[in-house]
C-alpha cells in the first residue's frame, strides 16, 4: 500500500540518491498523485481549509494565519511530489539515452 508518509520519506532519502532511486521515487510519486483517493483527500483538505478561511471573523487573524500556513504546506507536498516525478522522468530518459548510445 502506498502512503503519503512512505512516499515523502522515500523522497527525502539520502542527500545524493542514485539515479535508480530517483527513478523509483518518481514512479512512486506519480502513482500516488494519480491515486483517486489521494486526489480526493488533497482536494477535500484544501476545500475544508478554504471554507475555514471564509468563516473567520476579522478578530481571528491568528486562525487565518494558521489556515494560510496549512494551505502552503499542502501546496508544498504537491510541489515535492511533482518535482520527484519530474526528476525521475529526467533520470529515466537519461538512462534510456545512455543505453542507446
Amino acid at each position: 500500500m502506498i502512503s503519503l508518509a512512505n512516499v515523502l520519506a522515500k523522497l527525502r532519502g539520502g542527500a545524493n540518491p542514485t539515479k535508480e532511486e530517483q527513478i523509483r521515487r518518481g514512479q512512486n510519486a506519480a502513482r500516488l498523485m494519480k491515486d483517486e483517493t489521494f486526489q480526493a483527500a488533497m482536494e477535500a483538505v484544501q476545500e475544508d481549509l478554504f471554507k475555514g478561511l471564509l468563516v473567520t471573523t476579522p478578530e481571528q487573524a491568528a486562525m487565518r494565519g494558521e489556515i494560510y500556513h496549512s494551505l502552503r504546506a499542502l501546496e508544498s507536498v504537491a510541489a515535492k511530489l511533482e518535482a520527484a516525478v519530474n526528476n525521475g522522468a529526467v533520470e529515466a530518459r537519461e538512462k534510456r539515452h545512455l543505453q542507446v548510445v
